[in-house]
């Protein structure tokens, strides 16, 4: 039984596998991996967008404890742990 699924998987792979197909299934395959990275960019620039917002965020309380504008009381602490 070894011997035949061997020979079957064999010949079959031999009219799968040709060049063309290869060439083929890997074109399609560059193509969907393109598609897909566009994609998590779609996804990524908003999440990217927030972020900087709230790294922009965090910079300017750091800034105002550092220049004396704000006191570090507990509330800017727990404000500044959630940003």
């Amino acid at each position: 039984m070894q011997k035949l699924d061997g020979i079957v998987l064999d010949a079959l792979a031999d009219q799968v596998f040709t060049p063309d197909c290869v060439e083929t299934m890997l074109a399609e395959m560059r193509k969907q991996q393109r598609d897909m990275l566009k994609d998590q960019e779609v996804h990524l620039k908003p999440l990217q967008k927030e972020m900087d917002n709230l790294k922009l965020g965090t910079d300017r309380l750091y800034e105002a404890v550092e220049k004396g504008l704000l006191p570090m009381d507990e509330t800017l602490q727990q404000r500044a742990h959630k940003l």
